[in-house]
C-alpha cells in the first residue's frame, strides 16, 4: 500500500510562488537588471579608462577648437576648468590667465572687464598635436592650418606668403638668456586676416628639440627681430610649440603693452612646478 507523501510547509510556499506570474516576473526583472549590472560595470570601466587615455587627446583637441579671442573669459573656464594661476597687470589694465593641462598649456591676456584680448596655446607633449586656422588665409581653397608639434617654421611662411599673394611677410623675434628663450613670428595684414594678429614659434615652457635651439643662441646670440639672422636650418628643423592669435583691432594695443612684449604664451618659471 503506498503511502502519502508528506507535503512541508516549505514545499508549498515554494508551490505558490512558482504559480504566482507577479513573483516570476519580478524575480526575473530583479536577474535581468543584476545581469545588466554586472556586465555594465567592465564597460563603464572601459569608457572611463578610453576617456582618460586613448580617448582623452581628441577631446582635448576639441576643447582647444572651441576657444576664440574677443569672448568673455568665462568661456575659457566654461571650456578648460579654472585657471592654476591669475596674474593682474595693473599698469597696462590687463589679467593674465594660466590653464594647464597635462598636454598643454593655455595662456590668456584680458582687460579688466574679462574680455580675451589673445590666448596662447602651448604643448607641452610630444605627442599632443593641435591644429589652428590662420583667418581667412586658404591653400588651395582649404584654411591654412599650423599643427603644433608638426608645422615647421619652414613650413608656415612660404604658404602664408603664397596666400596673400606675396604682400605679406612675418615678423621675426627671438630673446635667448641664460636659462631662459623663446623664438617666434608675428603677422598681421588688417582686412585679410580680419585684423586679427597671428603668432607661432617656440616656448621653453613647451615640448622642443633644444640641440636646434642651442645652434640658434650660438649663431645669432641673445636677441633679434631680423628675419634675415635666423638661419634655414633652424627654420626648416624646428617643430612649432605654441600658437597665439588676438582679437580683432587689439594688435597695436598688445604691441605698445610691455606685458605682451614680454609673453609669448605662459611664463615656463610660473609653471614648472605646476603638474
Amino acid at each position: 500500500m503506498l503511502s502519502k507523501h508528506k507535503i512541508t510547509l516549505k514545499q508549498r510556499i515554494v508551490s505558490k510562488l512558482e504559480n504566482n506570474y507577479l513573483f516570476v516576473i519580478g524575480w526575473l526583472i530583479v536577474g535581468t537588471v543584476a545581469i545588466g549590472i554586472t556586465l555594465s560595470t567592465p564597460v563603464s570601466w572601459l569608457a572611463i579608462k578610453y576617456k582618460e587615455t586613448l580617448g582623452n587627446i581628441p577631446m582635448q583637441y576639441k576643447k582647444l577648437e572651441s576657444l576664440s579671442a574677443n569672448v568673455h573669459i568665462s568661456n575659457f573656464v566654461n571650456a578648460l576648468g579654472n585657471p592654476a594661476i591669475v596674474n593682474s597687470i595693473e599698469k597696462e589694465s590687463l589679467k593674465d590667465y594660466v590653464f594647464v593641462n597635462k598636454y598643454y598649456y593655455v595662456d590668456v591676456l584680458t582687460n579688466e572687464d574679462g574680455k580675451v584680448l589673445s590666448f596662447a596655446v602651448t604643448a607641452r607633449d610630444k605627442q599632443f598635436k593641435p591644429a589652428f586656422e590662420l583667418p581667412p588665409i586658404s591653400e588651395n581653397g582649404k584654411p591654412l592650418k599650423i599643427t603644433l608639434n608638426v608645422s615647421t617654421l619652414g613650413d608656415i611662411s612660404p604658404l602664408i606668403e603664397e596666400g596673400y599673394g606675396g604682400s605679406t611677410h612675418p615678423t621675426c623675434t627671438t630673446m635667448f638668456g641664460v636659462r631662459r628663450f623663446w623664438y617666434f613670428e608675428g603677422l598681421y595684414d588688417g582686412n585679410p586676416d580680419n585684423y586679427q594678429s597671428v603668432y607661432y614659434g617656440i616656448n621653453d615652457a613647451g615640448y622642443l628639440d633644444m640641440d636646434l635651439i642651442s645652434d640658434l643662441a650660438n649663431k645669432i646670440g641673445s636677441m633679434s627681430s631680423d628675419c634675415r639672422d635666423v638661419p634655414n636650418e633652424f627654420r626648416n628643423g624646428v617643430r612649432v610649440n605654441t600658437f597665439m592669435i588676438t582679437a580683432p583691432f587689439e594688435f597695436m594695443a598688445l604691441e605698445s603693452s610691455k606685458a605682451a612684449q614680454i609673453k609669448f604664451g605662459v611664463d615656463s618659471d610660473e609653471v614648472r612646478v605646476i603638474k
